[in-house]
């Protein structure tokens, strides 16, 4: 939506790919926005990503995030993905 999509660009805007900021927010969703950065932020930042497409990507990935959860949840597995 494009009220999340406005929360993650003031969000990104604020603390850039500085994980121990994220961390350190009270905000669940920051945190797991901190977390996704932290794991991509050397793509990113060799690419110079734009804000607008990092957080497009992030957004898109939760989707995938989800039904991932839903898998490992009903087979009582743990999929790992290397990037």
């Amino acid at each position: 939506s494009a009220v999340f999509l406005d929360f993650s660009d003031e969000i990104f805007n604020k603390y850039g790919f500085n994980r121990g900021d994220y961390d350190a927010s009270s905000n669940f969703a920051t945190k797991r926005f901190g977390v996704y950065l932290s794991a991509l932020a050397p793509i990113y930042q060799a690419r110079k990503t734009p804000t607008k497409t990092i957080i497009t990507d992030y957004i898109s990935g939760m989707t995938d995030l989800f039904a991932q959860d839903c898998i490992e949840s009903a087979l009582n597995i743990k999929i790992k993905f290397d990037i």
